[in-house]
């Protein structure tokens, strides 16, 4: 076989499952051509997926190298730079994405929540308006269009969009506590309460969502509420206060869709109210 009917059979070994053999296939088509760039690229999402991230950026690098225009490469460079933590590296690897294939939508969700957890919001606000131009149905996309409108202190407009993320997907817990997070900002407790047991009636397992419950209940003075709601999102979430930011953001879009990523910030300090680690549904494989 010649080195591009290696490559289809590669591929279709990945695309069944079977990645040792896809690997072993890859390496044979690197021993006629050492920098055969689509060989290359496929070799680094299988390094990226056994969780070789530094083997996964060298080979997917050496990939751009020999083929710039190739826009996948630079996409699945971005997600390997945005899991080993460099998430400046993966905004420039999804913008060279987006200039070889500008129609790209992971790519460009993607580089929205590179930006959003660059706190480069406007930018990210930018993206995710882009975005829902293509995918105005994807729910997750105005989800994070309000969570940067909530950052940036746009109360109405967050609402809006948290509310619309509803609209289209009924049971978005998620959705629901981050109403809970902005009425508690806004100190609307009733509502926060509210939209808290809404989140919770969805996944009773959530533990922000009890938290959030609980610090709406002790604003509100009911204070047993207050102490059930921090024991259960203590039980649930073990140290939900210290819970570092993952860059890393999700297993997301391209794969799963399912929308459960430590991925927004946590509030830190005691008394302070949580916004849902779990609310940027996708992005980074």
């Amino acid at each position: 076989m010649n080195p591009e009917q290696t490559l289809r059979l590669a591929l279709a070994q990945q695309q069944a499952g079977h990645l040792t053999e896809a690997e072993a296939l890859c390496q044979r088509i690197l021993q006629q051509q050492p920098e055969h760039p689509r060989a290359l690229h496929l070799l680094g999402v299988l390094d990226r997926a056994a969780g070789r991230l530094d083997v996964a950026a060298e080979r997917l690098g050496r990939a751009v190298r020999a083929e710039p225009a190739h826009a996948e490469a630079h996409y699945d460079l971005g997600l390997t730079r945005a899991m080993q933590g460099d998430l400046d590296a993966a905004i420039v690897c999804f913008h060279d994405a987006l200039t070889h294939q500008p129609d790209t939508l992971l790519a460009r969700y993607n580089l929205a929540l590179a930006l959003y957890h660059r706190e480069r919001l406007e930018e990210a606000d930018d993206q995710f308006r882009r975005v829902i131009e293509r995918a105005p149905a994807l729910p997750e996309a105005h989800l994070m269009l309000g969570l940067v409108a909530h950052k940036r202190s746009h109360m109405d407009e967050a609402e809006r969009c948290f509310k619309q993320a509803l609209l289209l997907r009924a049971d978005y817990a998620e959705a629901h506590n981050n109403l809970a997070n902005l009425y508690l900002d806004q100190g609307r407790l009733a509502d926060a309460e509210r939209a808290a047991l809404a989140a919770l009636q969805l996944d009773p397992a959530f533990a922000v969502a009890h938290y959030n419950l609980g610090l709406a209940s002790f604003r509100q003075n009911k204070l047993d509420d207050a102490v059930q709601g921090g024991m259960m999102a203590y039980g649930r979430g073990e140290n939900i206060l210290n819970q570092p930011v993952n860059p890393g953001i999700g297993i997301g879009f391209a794969e799963s869709h399912q929308g459960r990523h430590g991925a927004a910030d946590i509030a830190q300090g005691a008394g302070s109210h949580q916004e849902d680690p779990r609310s940027a549904m996708v992005g980074f494989k």
